[in-house]
Order: C-alpha cells, then structure tokens, then sequence
C-alpha cells in the first residue's frame, strides 16, 4: 500500500463526516436550472431554424481536468444520438458555487485530520486528498441534476422540443463510461 492509498484510507471518516454536512447544508441550485433553462431555450430556437435536430439526450458533464485546475466546472450538453461524435445542438457551462465555496475550511480541515496520521505532509498530498472530496462533490452535483432534471421534464420549453424516441438525462465525467442515466 503506497501513501496514497494510506491517505485515502486514513480520510474515509473525514470524508462521510464531510459529505453529511455538506448535505445538510446543501441547497437547492437555482442557477443549474436556470443554465437548463437557457440552453433549451437555445435548442428550442436553433430546432425553428433547421429540421431533424432531435434531442436524444441532456447531460451535466464533469470535466476530470476541473479538479486539476481549480475552476470546477459543469456543461450541460444537449445533444443527439451521436452524443460525443457530432458537435452539441446546445451548450452551457456551470460552476455550481454553493457546493464548492468552502474549499478554505475544506483544506484546513483536511491539513489537520492528515497531521494527526502523517508527519510530513507535501503540498501535493494535500492537494491529492482535496481531490479524493472533489469526487465526493460529484455525487452531489448528480442530486442537484435529478432534481432539476424532475422540473425541466414538465417544463413547457422541455415538452415542446423535438425529441428522439428514447431520449435520456445522463449524468458523468466527460468522454468517460461513467455515464448514468438520471431520468
């Protein structure tokens, strides 16, 4: 077992202890609605300009190299059956600020939990177990995007798009097989 995997065994506690009270502080994410809103808004009219541009799936993608640079962003792709091949018939991005604006307390919490195991801590072990909860965020996302996901499909925008027969809303890491079906 390298040190990294020792980190991440040693923060399983930290991390549910974490991820609870995030929950219980998490609310619900208006602006991923409304960036929903827009993008079908978008799709809605492209769709009035140009024939067979069905709507086969919604995804809220996250990017892997977010985690890596900080900035912690979302895109909500409208797009058809091709879904990765041919461009999106719509793009938004999001950063859903309420779930990530307490990456301060994040790290010092994290700093102090990995003392009381580790003596010499490197910048780049901290930054290793940032990540391990950045993941745990993703899953929160995943609940903001099934509830929006539960409005935008009895929106009146959603019901008047053209879309495929077996449309879906998917959820997961961009070009990754992580993709889940939220609805």
């Amino acid at each position: 077992m390298d040190r990294f995997d020792k980190i991440r065994d040693h923060l399983i506690q930290f991390r549910a202890i974490w991820m609870e009270h995030k929950m219980e502080t998490y609310k619900k994410q208006p602006d991923l609605l409304a960036q929903t809103e827009k993008l079908l808004l978008k799709l809605k009219n492209k769709q009035e300009q140009e024939q067979g541009l069905d709507l086969c799936y919604l995804v809220l993608f996250h990017f892997r190299s977010s985690l890596w640079t900080n900035s912690y962003q979302y895109q909500i792709c409208a797009t058809d059956e091709t879904l990765y091949l041919n461009p999106p018939l719509a793009v938004a991005r999001w950063r859903p600020e309420a779930i990530y604006d307490d990456l301060g307390v994040l790290r010092e919490g994290l700093k102090e939990e990995l003392r009381k195991k580790f003596i010499r801590l490197q910048p780049f072990e901290i930054e290793f177990a940032i990540r391990s909860v950045m993941e745990d965020y993703q899953k929160l996302t995943e609940v903001c995007w099934k509830q929006v996901a539960d409005e935008i499909i009895i929106s009146e925008t959603f019901q008047s798009l053209q879309k495929h027969s077996n449309w879906k809303i998917l959820s997961g890491t961009y070009m990754d097989n992580d993709l889940k079906t939220i609805i």
